[in-house]
């Protein structure tokens, strides 16, 4: 808020008026900036309760962050393109793309699986019929998972 008062204050009509389009209204700009304002205080909010979670909100909290910045890349592409060349997308920015949705997949995938071996171990302490193994995983990598016999003692 220092900002504001101490820079834009004094230089109103500088930065602010002589931007407007002539059919723009001080009152409507300044009614949309509360708006904004608002809108990232909610924002914010939620991403803090989000985190406050524990592991588990503060990890969902991230992904979601990374989500926000793959559509801020496609969307700024969409709509500034256009009227500046630095928004346009670049080889860069969608392998950065794909790096974090490869993530996020990945992620969603380990912790399905972790979830179901979970369930699974709890199954096997109730019920000792259950098979053990990882079952989202391929059969192979499944079998990698299955405790190893002892070897039996030789004479």
């Amino acid at each position: 808020y220092c900002f504001p008062v101490a820079y834009v204050l004094p230089r109103w009509d500088e930065l602010v008026v002589s931007q407007l389009r002539p059919d723009a209204s001080v009152a409507l700009c300044c009614g949309l900036y509360v708006i904004y304002v608002v809108v990232c205080g909610v924002h914010q909010f939620a991403f803090y309760y989000t985190c406050s979670l524990g592991s588990a909100g503060a990890i969902t909290a991230g992904i979601n962050k990374c989500l926000q910045t793959v559509m801020l890349f496609f969307l700024s592409n969409a709509l500034f393109c256009g009227s500046a060349a630095s928004q346009c997308l670049s080889p860069l920015k969608i392998a950065s793309a794909m790096c974090v949705c490869t993530g996020v997949m990945l992620y969603a995938f380990l912790s399905s699986c972790e979830q179901q071996h979970q369930q699974q171990q709890q199954q096997q302490q109730s019920d000792r019929s259950v098979e053990p193994g990882l079952t989202c995983l391929h059969p192979p990598l499944a079998k990698l998972s299955e405790p190893v016999a002892p070897a039996a003692a030789g004479g």
